[in-house]
């Protein structure tokens, strides 16, 4: 997968659990209150769990496991 913005990839095999840290640089000091993992193409949007400046998520085997095979873009909001 491609993050449309940063172009990041990241990469997720199909029946195996997918579970990335995202990092949030913050300088501006305000609270983030909810940071959301989306794409399209893979049919989902997932709420990320906040850890510190970390946030985290899991996807199961059994979601993963009907993800198609090829690229797929994401954005983190």
């Amino acid at each position: 997968m491609t993050n449309s913005f940063f172009g990041d990839s990241l990469t997720v095999v199909q029946g195996d659990v997918f579970s990335p840290i995202v990092k949030i640089e913050n300088e501006t000091g305000m609270e983030i209150a909810k940071v959301y993992f989306s794409s399209h193409a893979l049919g989902i949007t997932k709420e990320l769990t906040p850890s510190g400046m970390d946030f985290t998520m899991r996807l199961s085997g059994e979601v993963t496991k009907d993800f198609p095979i090829g690229e797929a873009t994401y954005d983190i909001t």
